[in-house]
């Protein structure tokens, strides 16, 4: 037997979305456009290997075709704001094998430290440090073996 929804619960359902949207709305406008001078993404160091195969040891594989990969370097984001008022950026490094991700934006959906530095005049820089974050070691079974290259410093057989 379905349970018929009353009048004040659809009404409660109803309000709840209206504030959600609104609260929503709210902060979006309130911070105001981004205004960004430059930005982009740099990689450095690093050691480029040949991997004969790239997925798991199936040397017939289309998905992950033999090629060559870099390994243990540094990549980074940044961005330049219009009216920076600071001569040096703040780099943002974070530890425990995270990537620079988690200065994007929060978990709720607000503008994490990046976003908010920038609009305070600083140049932001997020960077993940060799095998950590984006640039760490994978040890995933479905993902390519050049993972392991990070891991061994050399390609599966």
């Amino acid at each position: 037997m379905k349970r018929r929804l009353d009048v004040p619960d659809r009404m409660a359902g109803r309000i709840l979305v209206a504030a959600i949207v609104v609260v929503a709305s709210t902060a979006a406008i309130a911070d105001g456009p981004l205004h960004i001078q430059r930005q982009g993404s740099i990689e450095a160091g690093g050691e480029l290997v040949f991997c004969p195969t790239n997925d798991g040891g199936d040397p017939k594989s289309t998905r992950w075709p033999p090629g060559h990969v870099v390994i243990n370097h540094v990549y980074a984001t940044y961005q330049y704001p219009v009216d920076q008022k600071y001569r040096y950026p703040i780099l943002f490094n974070p530890g425990g094998g995270h990537t620079a991700r988690v200065y994007d934006t929060t978990p709720d959906g607000r503008e994490g430290w990046l976003t908010l530095f920038l609009r305070e005049g600083f140049a932001t820089y997020g960077v993940d440090r060799v095998n950590t974050g984006a640039r760490a070691p994978i040890s995933a079974p479905s993902m390519p073996s050049s993972s392991g290259a990070l891991r061994s410093r050399t390609c599966p057989p």
